[in-house]
Parts: C-alpha cells; structure tokens; sequence
C-alpha cells in the first residue's frame, strides 16, 4: 500500500511539475513577445532544439544546417539576422561532431590531404590580404563568409563516413537545390521576374539562389549530380522524382537568360555524354532535347541566346564586361603578387585608379582570383582545384575482385563523374561570371574527400561501424 500510494503521490508531483513548467514557459514567452518578434523567439527556440538534437545525432545536425545553409532564413525572414544562425549552428555541430567521434573512434577523421591544406592556405592568403585591401569591411566580410565554407567542409568530412550517410546527403542537397529552383519557378510565373537586359529574368529568393547568373550555374552545376543520382539508383519513384527535378532544372536555367548559365549546362550534359556507356545514343538524345527545346523557348530568349554569335559590338555582346575585364588587367599588373585583396574587386573597380569606374564585379572568375589574391592566391587555388580532379581517378579493378567489389566501384565511378562534370560547368560558367567564393567547390571538394575515403575503406573490405 506504501509503494502504492507512492507511486501515485510521485505521479501527482511530476504532473505538477510538468504544468508549472509549462505555465512558466507560456508566461516568459508572453512577455518576451511585448518586446521581441515572435519569429525571433522562434529562432532561439529552434536553436535550443537543435542543439539537444545535434548532441543527439551529429549527423543530423550536419542536415539541419544545410537546410540553413542553403535557404537562409535570416534572408527570408530579417528579424532572425541577429542570431547568425549559420555560424551558430554550423560551429556547434562541429565542435559536438569532433567530440563524438574523438570520444567514440578515437581519432578527428579530419582531413590533412594536400588539397585540403590548399583550400585552407588560400584562406590565410585571405586574411593576410586585408591588411593591405582597398576595402578592409568588404575582405573581412568575405573572410567570413569563407569560414562558413571552412566549417562546412571540415563537418562534411567528419560525419559523411559511410555509403548511406553519403547517398542521404546528397539526397537532402538535391532536394534543396530543387527547392529553391521550384521557389524561383512559383515567384517567376507569379510576377517576381526581375527585368533586366530587355527579358523577364529568374533568380534565387535568397543569395543561396542568387541573382541569375548564379542561379543558372547552381543549376547547372548540380544537374549532373541528379544524372548520375539516377543513373545509380534504379527505384521508379526515384527516376521518376529525378526526371521531374531535371526537367525544373533546364526550364529555369533558361527562364534566368543566363548565357554563362547555359553554356555550364551544355558543359555538364556534353561530360555525361562522353562518359556514357551509350555515347552515341546520348548524343543524339541530347541534341534533339536541345533542338527542341530552342523552338519551345519563348523567342525573347532566343535573341538573347543568339548575341553569343551575332556579329554585334563584343562589349556590348558581353554586357560591358570588356570594359570590366581592362580594369581588371590594369589591377593586376599594378598588384601582380597580392591583388587589391580579396572581395574588394567592385571598390577597386569604381576607384578611378585603374581605368574608368565601373562599380561592378569582375564577371570572370579567372581575372577575380589574379586581380583580388594576385599571382599566390591564385595558383594555391588551383592547386587546390587540381588536387581535387586528381582524387577522381580510379585503378582498374582485378577480375578477381569484380564480383564482391563491382558495387561500391560503380557507385564511386557514378559520382566521380557527376563530380568531374560539375566542376569543368563551374569552370565554364567562370569565363562570365565571379564563382569563386561559390560554394559548390568546396562542397564538391569535401565530397570528393568522403567519396575517395569511404571506397578504400570498402574496397579493402573495412566495414564502418556507425550508423545514421
């Protein structure tokens, strides 16, 4: 009767317990809605969720900060600026990853390959570079916002250690890349087309999207990463969700009047096609998908597309970037080592010193690299690059071995190649447009690390451990 009658007396107590503390939070959340946003008291509250979350499942905190990362809620909604929910919850679920798995495996996983030493050597030319920048807010700004690449990279390669934890990111990168391309479609069709050069241009809601330069190279840069997704996976449901996102992909690449954007996209398609097992039947798969579709486009994009090959004046073809480009090389012949520091193209641009000011970007990513880091950041940055093309080769597998290693070769050959064509779109897309600081390098980067990390360790018949 004793337990009894404790029991029910400690059931009381915890019932008790449970409506002061709800009262309570009621109480502090009415008060702080007379002096702060609810959407603000919002955020503190999905922070404080997703750190128990994070202490929980590091790998799922590593999602809920690409959702972050790549929807930017601070831009939707300004009021949450105040909290940097991108380097908060990005630096706890690197700390928290670190300690889980020094505690549970021993060891970081870091990386401490050569292209990663690159990668964060180009980082140090940058912060050395705003001691002598033309606009030290502009570089510490830029800073900055590299480190939040830094620390994305670094948990990518800590916590994408096994095949289903990779093929889920990615999974999640893609749907939120599709996402925000569905949100450029809805506001597009819905009258929030930004008019510009003469056509109805579309462009990201945030600067994850971007304006519609880079939101046409996203696009097109992920659009062999959906391939080979596909290619690998042969679930109907999958396919026919992947076709669907494909389709979304190319309709709003040219709905961008993107010229750059396009050309990434014909880059992307021609590496799938030369790699294909059926290059033949690609090919002409390919080329009656871009033939028809010139004749569907509204012909106010077909002008556009045509002044690639018109014999109009180049610089007006290019959209002043002529111009844009002289000042450039005038930059780098008066800063050929050190450039005028990272980030600060546009104020050097509009100072007068070297040329006619413009106050515009660089519009090359080849020109902004020699221009802002000089003759040194610009060779750690493609040997950076270099290192990363590198990771995608692959030996030959010994018959012997092709009946119990055939699985994991033709998953890493799949994505070495959605890999490859994505970096050589990026690249083409560099002759127009300022993609440095983009963050699908690094992205890709990381990946590659993973990639290359998990299929040694399969091949040579290790098997992880953890689990999602």
């Amino acid at each position: 009767m004793d337990k009894g009658l404790q029991s029910k007396q400690s059931i009381i107590t915890s019932k008790h317990l449970l409506w002061t503390f709800i009262i309570a939070v009621s109480l502090i959340v009415g008060l702080l809605i007379q002096i702060v946003s609810f959407k603000f008291i919002i955020g503190v509250i999905f922070i404080a969720v997703a750190v128990v979350i994070i202490f929980k499942y590091p790998f799922l905190g590593l999602l809920i900060y690409m959702v972050i990362f790549l929807m930017r809620p601070a831009e939707l909604y300004p009021v949450l600026a105040p909290l940097h929910l991108e380097r908060i919850v990005g630096l706890l679920v690197l700390v928290i990853s670190l300690i889980a798995h020094k505690r549970t495996y021993g060891s970081l996983n870091l990386p401490f390959d050569f292209a990663t030493k690159m990668f964060l050597l180009f980082w140090i030319i940058m912060i050395i570079s705003w001691t002598y920048s033309q606009d030290q807010a502009l570089t510490y700004d830029t800073i900055v916002d590299y480190m939040k690449l830094v620390i994305l990279y670094l948990i990518v390669a800590v916590e994408v250690n096994t095949r289903k934890r990779f093929d889920v990111f990615m999974a999640v990168f893609i749907l939120l890349i599709a996402f925000n391309a569905f949100l450029s479609f809805r506001d597009y069709y819905g009258g929030g087309a930004k008019y510009r050069m003469g056509i109805y241009r579309a462009q990201g809601r945030t600067s994850a999207g971007g304006d519609p330069n880079n939101m046409a190279a996203t696009l097109a840069s992920t659009f062999p990463l959906v391939v080979v997704y596909l290619r690998y996976y042969k679930n109907l449901m999958i396919r026919l969700g992947g076709i669907a996102i494909l389709l979304l992909f190319m309709l709003m690449v040219v709905n961008t009047g993107s010229r750059s954007g396009l050309i990434a996209l014909i880059v992307s398609i021609g590496v799938l096609v030369c790699f294909s097992r059926y290059k033949m039947i690609s090919f002409v798969v390919a080329l009656f998908i871009f033939v028809a579709g010139w004749f569907v486009i509204p012909s106010q994009y077909q002008a556009r597309y045509e002044t690639v090959f018109n014999e109009k004046d180049t610089n007006e073809v290019s959209s002043g970037r002529i111009d844009i480009w002289k000042n450039a090389l005038r930059m780098i012949e008066q800063h050929p080592f050190t450039g005028v520091g990272a980030g600060a193209f546009l104020p050097a641009d509009a100072s007068g010193k070297y040329g006619p000011p413009l106050v515009l970007q660089a519009h090359n990513l080849y020109l902004q690299l020699l221009a802002t880091t000089g003759v040194i950041g610009t060779t750690v940055w493609f040997l950076f690059l270099g290192s990363i093309i590198k990771r995608f080769k692959r030996k030959k597998i010994p018959s012997s071995e092709k009946s119990n290693k055939k699985d994991v070769c033709d998953w890493f050959n799949n994505y070495r190649i959605g890999f490859l064509a994505c970096l050589l779109s990026l690249l083409a897309a560099g002759f127009f447009g300022h993609s440095l600081y983009r963050y699908t390098w690094y992205l890709v980067a990381t990946l590659s690390f993973t990639m290359l990390h998990i299929y040694r360790k399969e091949k040579s018949g290790v098997t992880g451990n953890e689990v999602l």
